[in-house]
């Protein structure tokens, strides 16, 4: 069976590497410090014109909908023209009910723009196994290993780059139930982080969230 990791959870270095470069190349000839910021990224891609927010809160990109990772960085760069404008949402959100249809744990409401973060499933997720989940949240509501895809799927602005799917590695039997077991330590344990790794993961969600999507299949 397979199991969904969110774009956004793999690769941060190389992506962050890879925009580095591209800003160094549009800067040549010159040359301007580049230092990584740590800053409210989604903020800085409305307000700068690069994106638009959803009413899932989540930002897209022309030709790459919500599936892309936003990198941020500090330069001494002087720029001839001010991008800065008013925070903009997809013209579409107004009318369009997808996104809230679709949330399982109906984090996004009608009365308001900000989802209630506090019942969003990624939140809640990507707590550590220590944590339980909610009694009220129904076991249906998971799709992913970690993370949650629903609100990206049901937008009519994701129907180009929905279906975009990189098949990262397989885990055997004896490793899932190494997963599952919920005991790691040693040789064994490093080798089985350094994979997990490949695709974006790490041990503190396990067992929990594994064994919530298996016994959606029936294991």
């Amino acid at each position: 069976m397979q199991f969904v990791v969110p774009p956004t959870y793999f690769d941060g270095n190389k992506v962050t590497r890879q925009a580095r470069q591209l800003v160094e190349e549009a800067f040549k000839p010159r040359s301007y410090r580049l230092v990584r910021a740590t800053l409210p990224v989604k903020l800085l891609a409305v307000r700068s014109g690069l994106a638009q927010y959803g009413r899932n809160n989540i930002t897209y990109i022309p030709k790459y909908g919500s599936f892309h990772r936003l990198t941020a960085f500090l330069s001494d760069y002087d720029s001839p023209v001010d991008y800065w404008q008013k925070k903009k949402s997809l013209p579409l959100c107004d009318k369009c009910r997808a996104c809230l249809n679709a949330c399982p744990t109906e984090a996004i409401q009608k009365d308001r723009f900000l989802i209630h973060v506090e019942r969003c499933l990624t939140y809640l997720n990507e707590k550590s196994s220590e944590h339980s989940f909610p009694k009220w949240m129904d076991a249906s509501a998971h799709n992913c290993i970690v993370g949650c895809m629903r609100c990206q799927r049901a937008c009519p602005y994701d129907k180009e780059v929905a279906d975009w799917f990189e098949d990262r590695g397989e885990f055997s039997e004896e490793e899932t139930t190494y997963l599952l077991n919920g005991k790691f330590s040693g040789a064994r344990e490093a080798k089985i982080k350094k994979k997990l790794k490949r695709v974006g993961l790490d041990l503190s969600t396990f067992p929990r969230n594994l064994e919530v999507l298996l016994s959606q299949q029936g294991q």
